[in-house]
This record gives structure tokens, sequence and C-alpha cells, in this order.
């Protein structure tokens, strides 16, 4: 071979290559350019780093990394970028000077992915972290979160967000996750002293993980009532909480395996009503396994499921089939009635030989007794009815006395009483779920006890919940608290003067001749999701009644709410808590919000105020920021597919023209009269309520009157 020729082509293959790399090395620089790391040092010193972090997050690109060095930061942070926000020495977000404020948002329904990783994150109410109804995969990385009111809010989230190695101590709330869908994460994390629950995910429908984590000296460790997902609690601590892990209602095929569930001071786990879930291979702080409902003596469980096998040993070394439910004779199913299956003719008859952990069930019929519930028993009454009209008026339906223990009460209706129930002494929660009352009084709960009602028809004729005075935590869900004698009725909650923390979701009150809410002297915190309150003098009423009384002092975060046809709707004169109000609707109102001689400015920014202007003259009044108004209604109450279905139909209304209003309001596929008979027998409920857009037929800012009927029955004759 010519060899000019081989060195010449040796020549050519070098210089190639060479180019080849140069090449590729330019266009590495061109990547990593792309990507820019910016620095905070809190300093305006004229140099190329920056004095804010949010000037800094503000010149951020996509994929770019902030490090904030060490040092004390006073903002509020907004986040809508995939970067990634670092403070490698432990810099701190302190908003100790704020009256209101988040440390960090990460804005609602926003897809971005940010990491935000080595701060230590104190002093902001409401909230430290707010993340809620975002759907980006973000990441929470070595972070301390304390004395914040609520450290980190993931409320309604859909995506797969993680949280790792972050220390969350000594706030009011613990992790809010409640309502979210994603297949979030906490690892390697520890969750503790919390007067709430430390981690909230009731509601939640995502396969969500909790691992290699602590969660102590809460109120509840972990709360997922009537989540849905397949969730899993594996490897972690749960101690010295008042009840370790809470699964009421729990549908999904949930797990909790590999635990050290130990020394909580009421239960160890409450799984009534749970689906197909299992709580195997875990130390409930006795070789002996758990008790309650089992034989052991470590910490109780309320309710059934597998256990087996437990470890009886702290090291968790030796596992062993050795938890074992009670005896026939210790925990039984008692049946009230006059067939030959029953064990009893009369109710209190069987409640006299329960104990505690014991259900009784009522053979469906009319029984007029009433009842002292002294055992922390499920009263099922199974569509029967307690009614009083023969008895003396001054008696109450059911008189609830268990002193510690759990009692329950389902599925009936109390009639003719002058109070429904009674909460009278000890300090054992109540959980009334669907029943349907009719009396003076619905409800009426005093003392430390904490009550949990869903799913009721309260009628009353003075007030449907009274709980004046009362220590313990509220939780309303699904219920509906109005009164069919208008004139008589002065209260829909009479909550004066409580102590306890209140949750409402999804409830109504209406026809009320006073107040939806009296909330004068309460200092618990209260936390509301689609709230409607109509036809009330006041809505949520705070002013004190007596000269004795004080101003309300807890913190109130309302959302996706409405208040319709009032006097005013939020009557939040004098109160000296944090409030925000959002994505809320105020229509028919003489005033919307009258925050006269508030201390703390409320924030009522993004709510819908029946017009696309805005709130017009005298809606606000007072200290209260009604600014950056929605220009249209907000859309609630459509179900997991987005379709609307009115309360006494089978089927979503539909759209049967090119408009956005649903004008076959029965969804049988065509528009008539009956649509619009439909439409007015439901003109009353949240769903027309709270989607005004579908359901203003006459076309004036509201719906659900008759001359909304009118103008559909106009429309699709």
């Amino acid at each position: 071979m010519d060899m000019r020729y081989l060195n010449g082509w040796k020549e050519f293959v070098k210089v190639t290559l060479v180019a080849c790399l140069l090449f590729s090395a330019g266009f590495g620089v061109m990547s990593a350019g792309a990507e820019s790391t910016l620095v905070v040092d809190g300093d305006a010193d004229g140099d190329d780093e920056y004095k804010s972090i949010q000037s800094a997050i503000d010149n951020a690109s996509e994929g770019d990394v902030i490090r904030v060095q060490d040092g004390t930061y006073r903002e509020e942070l907004t986040v809508g970028k995939n970067i990634s926000l670092i403070a490698p020495n432990g810099a701190t977000l302190n908003g100790s000077n704020l009256q209101f404020g988040y440390a960090i948002t990460i804005p609602e329904y926003s897809s971005a992915s940010p990491t935000i990783q080595g701060f230590r994150i104190t002093g902001y109410s409401p909230r430290g972290i707010s993340a809620d109804r975002t759907e980006g995969s973000w990441t929470l990385a070595d972070l301390r979160l304390d004395n914040n009111f609520r450290p980190v809010y993931a409320y309604g989230a859909s995506g797969d967000f993680t949280l790792s190695n972050v220390t969350i101590e000594n706030n009011t709330a613990g992790l809010i996750t409640a309502d979210t869908s994603g297949d979030w994460t906490l690892e390697n994390s520890t969750v503790q002293r919390h007067k709430d629950p430390g981690i909230s995910t009731e509601e939640s429908s995502g396969n969500w993980t909790i691992t290699n984590s602590t969660i102590q000296n809460n109120d509840i460790g972990v709360r997922a009532d009537i989540s849905g997902g397949d969730w899993e609690i594996t490897n972690s601590t749960v101690t010295q909480n008042f009840d370790g892990i809470s699964a009421t209602s729990a549908s999904g095929n949930w797990s909790i395996t590999e635990n050290r569930i130990h020394q909580n001071r009421r239960t160890g786990l409450v799984i009534r009503q749970s689906g197909s879930g299992e709580a195997t291979q875990n130390w409930w702080g006795s070789q002996d396994g758990p008790s309650g409902m089992y034989t052991g003596s470590g910490d109780a469980i309320a309710g059934v499921t597998e256990v087996n096998p437990i470890y009886t040993d702290e090291k968790q070394s030796t596992l062993e089939h050795q938890a074992q439910i009670h005896n026939h004779d210790r925990v039984q199913t008692f049946i009230v009635g006059t067939s030959q299956e029953s064990d009893t003719e009369t109710i209190q008859a069987a409640i006299d030989q329960a104990q505690d952990g014991d259900t009784i069930r009522v053979e469906d019929a009319e029984y007029s007794e009433p009842i002292r519930l002294d055992v922390g028993v499920v009263l099922d009454l199974n569509g029967s009815e307690l009614d009083g009209s023969q008895l003396s008026t001054d008696l109450p339906g059911i008189r609830v006395e268990s002193q510690t223990a759990t009692a329950e009460v389902t599925d009936g209706i109390i009639e003719s009483f002058d109070d429904a129930i009674i909460g009278a002494g000890g300090d054992g929660q109540r959980i009334i779920e669907n029943v349907s009352i009719n009396t003076r009084i619905g409800i009426y709960g005093s003392g430390q006890t904490d009550w949990d009602i869903r799913n009721a028809e309260i009628d009353a004729d003075t007030s449907g919940i009274e709980a004046t005075f009362s220590s313990g935590d509220w939780n309303i869900s699904q219920t509906e608290i109005s009164s069919s004698t208008y004139v008589n009725v002065q209260k829909g909650i009479d909550a004066a003067g409580t102590d306890g923390d209140w949750n409402l979701s999804d409830t109504v009150i209406q026809n009320v001749s006073s107040d939806g809410i009296s909330a004068d002297d309460a200092t618990g915190d209260w936390d509301i999701v689609n709230l409607t309150i109509s036809e009330a003098t006041l809505g949520i009423d705070t002013e004190p009644e007596f000269s004795t009384r004080e101003p309300t002092s807890g913190s109130w975060e309302i959302r996706d709410s409405t208040f319709a046809h009032t006097d005013v709707g939020i009557n939040g004169i004098s109160v000296v808590g944090q409030w925000s109000v959002d994505q809320s609707t105020f229509i028919e109102n003489q005033h919307g919000i009258n925050a006269t001689n508030v201390q703390t400015e409320i924030d009522a920014t993004g709510n819908w105020w029946g017009e696309s202007s805005g709130p017009s003259s005298g809606s606000c009044v007072g200290n209260v920021d009604c600014g950056d108004y929605l220009t249209s209604a907000p859309t609630t109450d459509a179900d997991s597919e987005g379709e609307f279905v009115l309360p006494d139909q089978n089927t979503p209304a539909q759209n049967i023209d090119a408009d956005e209003q649903l004008e076959d309001v029965d969804g049988n596929g065509q528009g008539n009269l009956f649509d619009a008979l439909a439409y007015y027998n439901n003109r009353d409920s949240s769903v027309i309520e709270n989607n005004i857009p579908q359901f203003d037929f006459d076309g004036d800012g509201t719906a659900g009157t008759l001359f909304d009927a009118i103008a559909l029955y106009n429309d699709v004759s």
C-alpha cells in the first residue's frame, strides 16, 4: 500500500476525531450554559449575587439552580418554575414579622415541579409551604418547618410529590394532604408535637406512601379517614399520639406493615367500617399483641382487620401468629326487634348487656324510647325510627355517656324529642352518620368530647348543632342543617365559646332566622370547604353577643363556599385571628364581609361577587382585602368526571345545545317541562347555587329562583 495514502488517511481520521470531540464539547458547554446557577447572598452590594430570593426566582429559567447563602430571609416566595431552590448551609425563612403570609407558594393548578431543599421555615401563618391543588411532582428535601400554623398545605393536589428528610414539628397542624389524588411519598422524616393531626390525608384517593418516618406526640398521628387509595405505611414509628392511625371508612386495599405502633394514648389504630386492608407484621407495644378488639395488652385497635403475624419484640426480630380477637362473650352483635333472631325487644336492653366494642343492630321499625348510651358501641339503627312524640317533651332521644370508648350512631331517623342526641360526660369520640333528625335541637355537645358528624340531615326548631363552650374538636361533612319552621330556628351551628378546632366540608346551612354559624368567643381554628349558607340573617357571626364574651381569636380558612341571601355573609366584627376566604361566592347579600374593628386584615381575594366587575359598594366593609376578584363564578360540586347530578336525580344534567347551560336537568336526553320541575324542586341545592353559569337560565347572575325555572321552561318548550 502507498504509505503516503496511509499517512494521509490517518491524518484525516485524527482531524475528524478531534473535530467531533470539539463539536461535542461545544454542545456540552452550550447545554451547561442553558442551566445556570444563581446565588442569593442577601446583600445589595452591586455584585452579581442577588439580595432577595424572589428576585433570583423571577430571573431564573427552567432547570436553573438557585443557591441561597446562610442567613435569615423575611420573604414570601412564589415558585412556579421547574427550578431547584437550595440552601446548602441551612438558610432560614422567617415569617414572624408578618401578620399573614405564606413562606413558599407553588401556585394552584400549576404543573411546576420545583425542588426546595435545605431551609428552615418558621413563623408563618396561615401556611409555611402552600401547594394546594397543584399538579406537579415537586420535592421538599432536608427541610425543618416549625412554629407555623400549617407548615405544608397540599390540599387537593394531584401530583406525585415527595417529602424526604423533612422535620415538621411544633406547628398547629402538621402535613395536610387531604383530598389529594396523587401518589405522594413521605420518607425518612419526622412529624411531631402538633395539637392537630400530624398527617391529615382524609378523603385522599391516591396510592400514597409513608416510610421510614417517625410520627409522634400529635393529636392523631395519621388521619386517613374516608380515603380510597391503596396507600401504605411501612417501617415507621407511630407513638405517643392520642390516636396513632385513624382509617375509619377507608375503602382501598391499604397496608400498615413493619411498623412500631405503641404508647399511643387512646388507640394505636382505628379501622371501623374500613375496606380490605391489613395491619400485619407490626409491633404493638406488647409481646401479646394489640388490645381493644384483640386480647393482647399493647396499643388498642378499634375495629377488626388482619393483624397476624405480629412482632413480639420491639427490635422486630420475632414474628408470631399470636393476636386473638375477643371471644363472642366479649365482642358481640346484639339484634333488637321482635323476630326470631332478635336478642332483645328494646334498644336500651341491648345497650345494658353490651360492652365497649360491641355492635347493636336494630330491626327496621318504629321505637318509642329514650336511649342512654353509656358504652362505646356502634348503634346501627338500620333505617328504623326513634319517635318521642308520645313521651315527655323535655327528653333527649339518645343521651351518649360513654367514658373513653367511641360511640357511634348510624342509619336512622330521630324525631319529636327535645334534643335528638346529647353528649353528656365522658371523653370518648361521638360519631353520627347517615342520621335524619327532626327535633327542637338537633345535636347538643358539651365538654371535651370530639364529634364527627357525616351525611346527616338536621331539621331543628332552635339550633341544628349546639356546641357552646365545648372544648372538643368537631368534624362535620356532607350534612344539611335547616328548618321547616323558619320563624323559630335561631342558629344552624352555635359554637360560641368553643375551644376546639372545627372542620366543615360539603355542608349546607339554610333557612335560619339568626346566624348560620355563631362563633363569638371561639378560640379554635376553623377549616371550611364547600360550605353553603343561605337564607340567614348573618352567615357567619363572630360579634360578641354579650359583654362578657371575647372576640373570636382562632385562625379561619374558608374556600369553595357560598354565602347567599343574608344581611351579612361573614360578620367578622372584632376578630383577632388570621382569616382567609378564597374561591368562594357571595351573591344576594346586603353586605358580603363586615370586618369592622378587625386587627389583622382579612384576605378575601380571589372570590366571586355575582358580577364580573367585582364587589359592589358596601360588599366589603372594614379591614378586608377583596381585590383580585374572580370575573366569573367558580364551578364546584361536579363529580369526579366533571358532571353535575342534582340531589333527587340519578343521572347528570346535560347540555342540549351549544351554550354552557345544562337545560336537560334530569339527564334523560331531552328538554321539556319535567326539567323545569326538577330544577325548581332542587333550586336550593348546592349543585345549583355553586354553579351559576350552568344553571342561570334567566341571565341575572344568580341561580335557583322561580324565574330561572320559568326561563328554562320557555327555552325548552
